[in-house]
């Protein structure tokens, strides 16, 4: 049976359990944290504080998530999602700017444009430098006069 392998990203992700990774995504796609501790209270909370009123375990399970957004690990795991959610969505983003240059927006056509490689603003065409360098090159020996062929053009051929 094959094991795929692992990869530096997918490394990342297996040190979290389910729950942290699931209060990523949900923080990664712009959720509140009184939206995710609601949402995942049952994961968070213990048996014991599951039996407490629902106001306090709202308000339990909302320090847990802002427990765990207080970690530069946990804050750059979101940061990843949010990037990979943000990269999965260009298509969309692409057709809304699309959809409004073609209702003639001005900007929209620009940037549309500018991605498609047709358009450049001005001031951003700035002449490449090019350098040739000749390092290494043999240089081409002078001939002496002794090696000079001397003669005569009789016929040309036509």
């Amino acid at each position: 049976m094959a094991v795929p392998a692992t990869t530096a990203e997918s490394a990342v992700l297996e040190e979290w359990d389910h729950v942290q990774l699931m209060a990523a995504r949900l923080l990664a796609q712009g959720k509140p944290v009184s939206y995710v501790a609601r949402t995942l209270k049952h994961h968070l909370l213990t048996s014991y504080e599951l039996t407490k009123p629902v106001v306090k375990q709202q308000l339990r399970a909302s320090r847990k998530i802002r427990q765990l957004q207080r970690r530069k690990d946990f804050r750059d795991l979101v940061w990843q999602l949010s990037v990979e959610r943000l990269d999965t969505r260009t298509p969309e983003i692409l057709d809304g700017v699309a959809d409004r240059a073609a209702a003639g927006r001005v900007d929209a056509a620009k940037l549309a444009l500018e991605v498609a490689g047709r358009y450049s603003p001005k001031g951003h065409d700035q002449p490449t430098a090019v350098q040739i360098v000749v390092n290494g090159v043999p240089r081409p020996m002078a001939l002496d006069d002794s090696m000079v062929i001397e003669g005569e053009v009789t016929g040309e051929e036509g």
